[in-house]
């Protein structure tokens, strides 16, 4: 069946459904990678990629497409292995995953593994910018690190 201009509204719009990711997190199926789009949260289906499959994750997309909530589900899911690690960074600063970052690790009663490293907001320091080349980034995060680590 196609969908047409007449029918397309009925077909593909419906009003979001509030969801918790954490909850289809399930490290015995792999890594969890998102949610299929759905208009009852009973049809939902999960996505999970292979632990073996993954080393090194970029999340890339338009604004306002879940980049932030998908970072701070995988943040919450590598908590979720004892003695696992975790570096997260933000260059927006934006407050959703590190609040979920140390309310799990608030519940694992370990707050003081939480460390923010920002970046500085001197006059005249522009943070990063779509213009940086990979040195200038590394610079920056270089600089960022020494601000809050001085030696």
């Amino acid at each position: 069946k196609a969908t047409s201009i007449e029918t397309a509204k009925k077909e593909l719009y419906f009003a979001p459904v509030v969801i918790d990711p954490r909850k289809y997190i399930n490290l015995s199926k792999g890594s969890y990678f998102g949610l299929s789009h759905e208009k009852e949260e009973k049809n939902i289906v999960a996505t999970y990629v292979p632990n073996e499959a993954i080393n090194h994750i970029l999340f890339c997309g338009i604004t306002r497409s879940g980049k932030g909530i998908l970072a701070g589900a995988k943040c919450y899911e590598t908590l979720q292995y004892q003695n696992k690690g975790l570096i997260y960074l933000d260059v927006k600063q934006e407050d959703y995953t590190p609040q979920i970052i140390l309310e799990e690790l608030e519940k694992q009663g370990r707050p003081n593994d939480l460390e923010i490293v920002t970046f500085p907001n001197d006059f005249g320091y522009t943070g990063l910018n779509e213009n940086d080349s990979i040195t200038e980034i590394f610079e920056k995060f270089c600089i960022a690190l020494e601000k809050r680590y001085p030696s």
